[in-house]
């Protein structure tokens, strides 16, 4: 819909405007705001709003799925995206289920992956790993999905 709009504007009118209408759609719709950032390369604007709303709940209380941005920062950030997929699998777990169980184990996978691909130490993710097994042995079901990590 941004795009849209601009595009029915004269340059001296996107000028104004842009700064204006992006600030309602950052109130509005933040999502949108930062996929929208993200179009636009403006990557460390994207991180600094996404690392300040990333665990934000919606008005009913369920968490705001942010997933698809965290995918596309994870290249330029991959310190801060893993630090995020670690919270929701602390969010996750606790909150039982399969469901939750099988989102976590996705979830370690992308960090193991960051892991493997960065400038990260393979013990550093072993011991992180195996912490999480060790405290959470008695959830059977998350340990047989993550098993093979």
């Amino acid at each position: 819909e941004f795009h849209r709009i601009m595009d029915y504007l004269h340059k001296e009118d996107k000028i104004k405007f842009e700064g204006k209408l992006l600030g309602v759609i950052k109130k509005e719709r933040l999502k949108d705001y930062l996929k929208i950032t993200l179009e636009k390369g403006w990557n460390d604007i994207t991180i600094k709003e996404f690392l300040n709303h990333c665990l934000d709940k919606d008005q009913f209380g369920y968490d705001v799925n942010f997933d698809d941005i965290a995918d596309k920062l994870e290249e330029f950030y991959p310190s801060e995206i893993s630090n995020y997929y670690w919270d929701r699998v602390n969010i996750l777990i606790p909150r039982g289920n399969r469901g939750n169980y099988e989102s976590s184990a996705k979830y370690l996978r992308k960090i193991k992956h960051i892991y493997k691909e960065g400038n990260y130490s393979s013990a550093e993710w072993e011991k992180k790993i195996n912490n999480l097994k060790t405290q959470n042995k008695r959830r059977k079901l998350l340990i047989e999905l993550i098993r093979d990590l």
